[in-house]
């Protein structure tokens, strides 16, 4: 019965459209033989003119006909009759059966009982990659499936400051006292005495050239520049 109501639809537009054809043969005509429209052709044309121009003004981009399970960005926050935000809501298969049969349980939680329900996709917070079907790009991967963040090995390597082979100098003071060297002013503090008597110099060994592996730092996730946005899918 769906289907008869759809070729009946289709047929009365086609008429219709080979009605507008004609009229507009019609039209041509005229203007070539007389340069001039007579009453009954501008009436037909200024109709057209007024037409176009309701179907202008009345046009609602919310309604343009999806196909059910498009997913589509959105910039609003009231999300139109139709659609649902994807935001992994469970819903119940007897009751939108008509887009589980599109995405069925791909984006199923765990906690999901599959034999009454199903989830709608959660696209908050993440991006959307296009599924790798054999390109190369993205192996591995099935349509649905989660992918944690990571980093890859930068082509050009980093390095740290580095000095190459090299040594660090120091200098110590020493306080005689007793017959004894004492290091530093341990001395000085007990005694009183805050002249040093021996004040010896070196040098530490050098380590050689080295580099360093960087432990700390960084941001929570690494990410391009971005605006946020809400997807919502069509559900009948």
């Amino acid at each position: 019965m769906k289907f008869l109501f759809i070729y009946i639809v289709i047929i009365i537009i086609s008429i219709g459209m080979i009605y507008i054809i004609i009229q507009n043969k019609k039209l041509e005509s005229n203007l070539k033989k007389n340069d001039i429209l007579d009453t009954q052709h501008y009436e037909y044309l200024q109709k057209l003119v007024n037409t176009a121009v309701y179907k202008f003004n009345s046009f609602d981009p919310t309604k343009v006909v999806q196909p059910i399970g498009t997913v589509i960005c959105f910039a609003g926050i009231n999300i139109p009759s139709n659609y649902m935000l994807c935001d992994g809501t469970k819903l119940l298969i007897s009751e939108y059966s008509d887009l589980f049969k599109v995405i069925g349980q791909t984006f199923n939680q765990s906690d999901t009982d599959s034999t009454l329900y199903f989830n709608l996709p959660d696209f908050r917070g993440v991006f959307l990659r296009g599924l790798d079907n054999g390109k190369g790009k993205d192996v591995g991967r099935v349509l649905g499936s989660y992918q944690n963040d990571s980093t890859k090995l930068p082509n050009n390597k980093f390095s740290t400051d580095s000095n190459g082979n090299h040594t660090h100098s120091y200098t110590r003071s020493f306080y005689q006292y007793n017959g004894l060297y004492h290091p530093d002013n341990t001395v000085s503090i007990a005694t009183g005495l805050d002249n040093p008597t021996n004040t010896p110099s070196g040098a530490i060994s050098a380590a050689g050239s080295h580099s360093h592996i960087v432990t700390s730092g960084g941001d929570l996730e690494t990410r391009p520049i971005n605006i946020s946005i809400n997807y919502i899918i069509k559900i009948n």
